[in-house]
């Protein structure tokens, strides 16, 4: 399996705090059943939380070292996790953010609360007129898609990609985050599973969250989701996943309130 979005370099976020740690969280991922996983530090601009690509590389760099002298039990590969912010288009041509395993595709955070719709549209348009294409990290902790999964289904319609947390599975982040979850899983909104892991615990959480996702979409959309589609990601290579099922509005809020 293939993890898009972890937090393994270590002392740049708030994820691996350690050399040490950041090994655990190799061997735990590992352990999980995983082959490979994306490095994906925070990027936000202007912040403690802005270290560059090429230190980034560098930490990786010596983890991966290390893991070559050990039998290197899993392949990383360097990201960035880029906040919502005018300028980053200009971060990633300066190289100062990382695409996915230097593909063309583009792991973006944005507010989880009082997030603009049509300003999140305006973003990926910019984004994808300078040649990136976006992948939309944990929409289901997002107040707008909560409120209306039917977001997702126009954020598709232009190309977004879908990554949800598999801890969103497990209830980790309230109910309402495990319900959106389940309903995107539902209607083809989601084509890409991940951990968000910030510590070795999240990996051991995680199997949980795998279990419940195959028992819920099936064998066939459980590979499609864990290494398929994020294998297209990291090879920088295009698919085309089914059309997103919209969701009839009366329907959202009563589900959300069983």
């Amino acid at each position: 399996m293939i993890d898009l979005h972890s937090h393994i370099i270590y002392g740049v976020d708030d994820g691996a705090s350690s050399f040490k740690e950041a090994l655990a969280m190799v061997k735990a991922a590992s352990e999980a059943g995983y082959t490979d996983v994306v490095c994906t530090p925070h990027f936000i601009a202007d912040s403690e939380f802005e270290s560059s690509a090429g230190s980034n590389q560098s930490v990786l760099d010596e983890i991966n070292s290390h893991l070559q002298s050990e039998g290197k039990p899993l392949n990383l590969h360097l990201g960035s996790e880029i906040y919502f912010d005018p300028s980053s288009v200009e971060s990633l041509n300066t190289k100062q953010a990382a695409t996915l395993n230097k593909s063309k595709y583009v792991l973006v955070e944005v507010p989880r609360q009082k997030m603009n719709f049509s300003s999140l549209l305006n973003y990926v348009f910019q984004l994808e007129i300078a040649g990136y294409s976006v992948v939309l990290a944990h929409p289901e902790r997002y107040d707008f898609v909560i409120e209306d999964p039917n977001h997702l289904a126009s954020l598709i319609k232009r190309d977004v990609i879908i990554q949800m947390n598999l801890l969103s599975l497990t209830g980790k982040y309230g109910d309402q985050v495990k319900k959106t979850a389940k309903l995107m899983l539902d209607h083809n909104m989601v084509h890409a599973v991940a951990t968000d892991a910030h510590k070795p615990q999240h990996y051991h959480e995680a199997i949980d969250g795998l279990n419940l996702l195959e028992k819920q979409v099936g064998s066939d959309m459980f590979d499609q989701l864990t290494n398929y589609n994020p294998g297209f990601i990291i090879n920088n290579e295009i698919f085309y996943p089914d059309s997103p099922v919209k969701i009839k509005k009366k329907g959202i809020f009563a589900w959300l309130k069983k």
